[in-house]
């Protein structure tokens, strides 16, 4: 029962890790539509750290019969699988960007 707890947080607590990293990410983007998608991808890690944590309380206090947790949990895996298609969709489009600005920048 333990590991699972340490799994939820630290799941948890890689979601605050990858959304300082987009952080950072969004410093060095100019002001354009690649940026706005990472502030979206931003906010879904934001939410999945919240949920990785009412999660984690929920199944520490969990007693009895099925509860709240075991609505949560198939909502957090659904969100998940949009998590990595909006990862998948931006990693494309920012590699795009960057080979684009990387042949302008050759051919001048």
């Amino acid at each position: 029962m333990t590991t699972l707890k340490l799994a939820v947080f630290g799941g948890a607590a890689l979601h605050l890790i990858s959304l300082l990293l987009v952080c950072k990410l969004l410093r060095e983007l100019p002001q354009n539509h690649l940026r706005r998608g990472w502030k979206t991808l931003g906010i879904f890690i934001l939410f999945f750290f919240f949920s990785y944590l009412a999660y984690g309380f929920f199944f520490i206090n969990k007693q009895g019969d099925p509860c709240v947790v075991d609505i949560i949990a198939p909502f957090i895996l659904f969100l998940g699988a949009v998590f990595v298609l909006l990862v998948k969709l931006l990693t494309l489009k920012t590699t795009l960007e960057l080979k684009r600005v990387c042949s302008l920048e050759h051919d001048s």
